[in-house]
């Protein structure tokens, strides 16, 4: 549970190094370590709310095989943009090697370009930074860690307020943005009976953005995302929520070429719509 004493005090220390920065016009390259993604959160929002005035925005920097090579894609940005953003970084390890040797090769690129950037990273991602990017691992200004896990409601929050499961997706890039971000919420949500409904949402906009891309692979991680949350919204008995689930397992099948499971899902989603308008027409009324 997050000791919000504490943890405040330990993201003053990172405003502070970026406020220098920032009024100095200088980079800030910091390290925190951290134990749970909801903590990395509560430290954007809290960090946004201070840097604001001094009209500077958090940006998450979700680390993948595509944009593994940090300084370099950074460096691209536009000037403004690298002028008015601290850059959260987070799954170093998503980069593996390559992120590792852009570290140690391009790090004077976080000089020459002004950045300022906060490194998420787990004690294993620190020890690969201080072992295998060692001339990195000298430049940079301050580590601060932060041991916190949140209170299980706390990581329901912000599920259920800052995710938006039904958005709209416009871009491969925004579709691999949200899978990597639910994925990690869905690793370091507590694992509790009160997190159940939370989990099984998560599962479910999962399924949905793999469901999107229509490889074989992909459409078996929607297949499975979609399976374990119909077993969970069966367990609490949340029969709103299963009923979509189904549906989408439905979609899933019939692009697989699976028919027969497809209409058996479908007629079940449709069979348990029908249960749930007949014991509350309102909810099933248009606006």
């Amino acid at each position: 549970m997050t000791d919000l004493t504490n943890f405040a005090e330990r993201v003053r220390r990172l405003f502070e190094e970026l406020e220098l920065a920032i009024r100095w016009e200088r980079p800030a390259i910091l390290l925190a370590v951290y134990r749970s993604f909801f903590v990395v959160l509560e430290a954007e929002k809290l960090l946004t709310l201070w840097l604001s005035p001094l009209g500077q925005k958090v940006e998450l920097y979700l680390v993948t095989p595509q944009n593994a090579d940090i300084p370099f894609h950074l460096s691209r940005r536009s000037a403004e943009e690298r002028a008015g953003t601290v850059f959260f970084i987070i799954d170093l390890g998503k980069g593996g090697e390559e992120s590792l040797r852009a570290l140690n090769i391009r790090r004077e690129y976080f000089v020459d370009y002004g950045l300022r950037v906060v490194f998420w990273v787990n004690k294993e991602e620190a020890r690969q930074i201080a072992w295998a990017a060692t001339d990195f691992w000298r430049f940079r200004h301050r580590v601060i860690e932060f041991p916190e896990e949140p209170a299980p409601e706390r990581a329901m929050e912000w599920v259920r307020g800052e995710i938006q499961l039904a958005a709209p997706f416009d871009r491969t890039e925004d579709i691999e943005a949200k899978i990597a971000l639910r994925e990690k919420l869905l690793a370091d949500l507590p694992p509790e009976e009160t997190t159940l409904a939370a989990r099984g949402d998560l599962l479910f906009s999962l399924g949905n953005l793999y469901s999107l891309r229509y490889d074989a692979t992909s459409l078996q991680k929607a297949e499975e995302c979609f399976h374990e949350a119909k077993g969970l919204f069966a367990r609490i008995g949340n029969m709103q929520r299963l009923a979509p689930v189904l549906l989408g397992l439905g979609r899933v099948y019939s692009r697989l070429g699976r028919r027969e499971e497809a209409l058996e899902a479908t007629k079940e989603a449709a069979g348990l719509y029908r249960k749930l308008a007949q014991e509350n027409p309102q909810a099933f009324l248009p606006d």
